[in-house]
């Protein structure tokens, strides 16, 4: 049809329509063609314009030959109109989805593969697990992992798929070859749309078969610890221009769970080469304080400080060798002037707690992780305590193991920042889409067909469950970083649970499901941010709905105990399997094996927010380890007493974070 002269005519005059007689007017033969096959006298033809573009045709044919009126021709560009706006709208919404889906599946397989690489001990296996991760996640041909060795050359093992087998080979280069020696000296990343072009590219060498494959487009990432570039991750493909922005910021986040997983390893290998250098020398604590990178730190029974290496000084930022036989809590209590230094206080809370395991506890392990705050610099530690045991197995003092982990701190903050920011900016154009949507069924008539506004109602539905789905994600961060106002005031539960039930009766009918509720008539007026609340207990009435069998229960309890509310809501599924529920509550946490009787698993977010939502109000949410029926239960408690005017921005406290 678009080669017709006619067609062709149209899409230059852009905006135009116009009606064809067959026979009056003088048209071409395929024009005539297309009308006398389809056995039509007059044809009305509009071209559908969005944006300027032409993406598509109108063409409405009568079998009469009758002239049509102007004002049906007005309508008939209406029509054309409308349809080039909804059909544009639909285009919008489908990439908007198609981005929104694209990216959460990204953040969720970054999450996958840093439990991947560093669940990982052995160096080897972990970076041929990044490169099978790199070449999985991005649809690219090639990848290579090149580190920089004790020789200052470049070790770098390439893997490609071939005829779904993975095949890996090794060589040796000078630092300066390439693209790659390019970015270790550089430190920064680049992406190349075409090697062919780019001065300096190095093809890979040839695999096993002798083959040497053209790789026409590249991305390569630095390798980064302590300010130091290790290595370069170098991702290829046989296509032209293949790579985009987004395909670096997954490699960039990559590349930076590599380069701590293969810190880990090394750092493994070389405790491995310590123990054997201690059973050789026989002389294991000296050699671990000696070599060790992680801090180590030796108290007795009372506390007295006994050993202590360097690394436990660098990260302390404080002299220890010259204070052997002192109090170590005291020490650094003084210090740190720890009295009144509030921002030491996780520091603070740290040596109390170490104090108390000394006296109460001395044989238990414990995982106690705190910042430092000097000079303007923050730093991350997670020291772990140990009992120390003799020949004849009491306990002699506490192992203290201090571990810096402040890049994997700074990395977490930054894939969270990515998350912030990407769906902060997918606010802006589900908006836009949503306004277009309304105003085209504003524009539908009700000569129009029906189905028409069914498609729009379906599309503008689905906009707007995307729009909640960010706004949910935004209000998390909010509650995270402290930033959500909550409008606390004084309100009846009953009121808040009607409100809930009310919102999900039509599922719970659906679904033939019982809802019982067991208010204690005692219970005081809740001073909260009743929507807030109203929304916590939605999100866990949806869960109990979409879990529960045909035909099941709902319970809600509540009753008042001495300075609180509790709320139990129980569900008749069949529950929460206990090794998930430490996770239950974590971003984007789903139940692996453990499906919906109705509709999807959700986001992964619900749960999430409730929790933040409930302690933003001083309050607790967990997981009943008994349930009054067969599923789930959820215990929700909330104090009672009031709150000051000036404190009602939720503050959440890092540890809650």
């Amino acid at each position: 049809l678009f080669l017709i002269p006619e067609f062709i005519h149209l899409q230059a005059r852009k905006g135009t329509s116009i009606t064809v007689y067959r026979k009056t007017n003088n048209i071409s033969a395929g024009l005539d063609q297309f009308m006398t096959h389809n056995m039509l006298s007059v044809l009305f033809i509009a071209p559908l314009i969005t944006n300027n573009r032409t993406i598509g045709i109108l063409m409405i044919g009568h079998y009469a030959d009758k002239a049509l009126t102007e004002s049906k021709q007005r309508l008939f560009e209406m029509a054309a109109n409308q349809i080039a706006t909804q059909l544009h709208n639909a285009i919008l919404y489908q990439q908007t989805q198609r981005d929104l889906i694209q990216r959460m599946k990204q953040l969720s397989l970054i999450e996958t593969i840093a439990q991947q690489i560093s669940a990982s001990l052995n160096r080897e296996r972990l970076i041929r697990n990044v490169l099978q991760a790199a070449i999985n996640a991005s649809g690219a041909d090639l990848a290579a992992l090149a580190l920089v060795t004790n020789q200052n050359n470049l070790r770098i093992l390439h893997m490609q798929r071939i005829n779904d087998e993975w095949h890996d080979y090794e060589v040796i280069t000078d630092l300066q070859d390439g693209l790659v020696g390019k970015v270790i000296q550089t430190g920064v990343p680049m992406i190349v749309a075409n090697n062919l072009r780019e001065r300096g590219y190095v093809s890979p060498h040839p695999n096993d078969n002798g083959d040497t494959p053209t790789f026409l487009s590249s991305v390569l990432v630095p390798l980064i610890q302590d300010q130091k570039t290790i290595g370069v991750l170098n991702v290829e493909s046989h296509a032209i221009d293949f790579f985009t922005e987004e395909h670096l910021e997954f490699f960039k986040s990559l590349g930076g769970h590599t380069t701590i997983s293969i810190q880990n390893a090394n750092l493994l290998a070389e405790r491995q080469q310590q123990i054997e250098q201690i059973s050789a020398h026989n002389n294991q604590l000296q050699a671990i304080l000696d070599s060790t990178r992680d801090g180590v730190i030796l108290l007795n029974r009372d506390g007295m400080l006994m050993k202590a290496n360097r690394s436990a000084e660098e990260l302390l930022r404080v002299s220890l060798h010259d204070d052997d036989k002192r109090d170590f809590i005291e020490l650094l209590w003084a210090e740190y002037g720890l009295e009144n230094d509030r921002e030491n206080q996780s520091l603070a809370q740290t040596l109390s707690e170490v104090r108390r395991i000394l006296r109460s506890e001395p044989d238990m392990l414990t995982t106690n992780p705190f910042e430092i705050h000097r000079d303007g610099q923050v730093r991350h530690i997670r020291m772990v305590g140990s009992p120390v045991r003799d020949s004849q197995n009491y306990i002699i003092g506490r192992l203290l193991t201090l571990h810096d982990i402040t890049e994997e701190r700074l990395l977490a903050k930054y894939r969270q920042n990515i998350t912030r920011m990407m769906v902060h900016d997918l606010r802006g154009p589900l908006g836009s889409v949503i306004s277009g949507i309304n105003f085209a069924i504003s524009l539908i008539t009700d000569n129009m067909d029906p189905t028409i506004s069914e498609v729009l109602n379906i599309s503008l539905n689905n906009a707007q469950d995307l729009l909640e789905l960010v706004e949910n994600i935004l209000d998390i961060y909010k509650l995270q970083a402290g930033q959500l106002p909550l409008k606390l005031g004084d309100t009846d539960l009953n009121s808040i649970v009607n409100a809930a039930h009310s919102a999900l009766s039509a599922s719970m009918q659906e679904a033939q499901i019982v809802f019982k509720r067991d208010i204690s008539p005692t219970i005081p007026r809740l001073y909260v941010d009743a929507n807030i609340i109203r929304r916590v207990l939605i999100n866990l009435l949806d869960n109990a709905v979409r879990y529960s069998p045909m035909g099941g229960e709902i319970l809600l309890i509540a009753k008042h105990t001495d300075n609180s509310i509790e709320i139990q809501i129980a569900d008749s599924g069949s529950g929460i399997p206990l090794a998930e529920q430490d996770h239950i509550f974590d971003e984007f946490h789903q139940i692996k094996d453990n499906a919906p009787k109705r509709g999807s698993k959700g986001s992964g977010l619900g749960l999430t927010f409730c929790k933040l939502a409930i302690e933003a109000h001083g309050g607790t949410i967990q997981i009943a380890p008994q349930s009054p029926l067969s599923g789930a239960c959820f215990v929700i408690t909330l104090p009672l007493m009031r709150h000051e005017i000036i404190t009602q921005t939720a503050e959440v406290s890092s540890a809650n974070v």
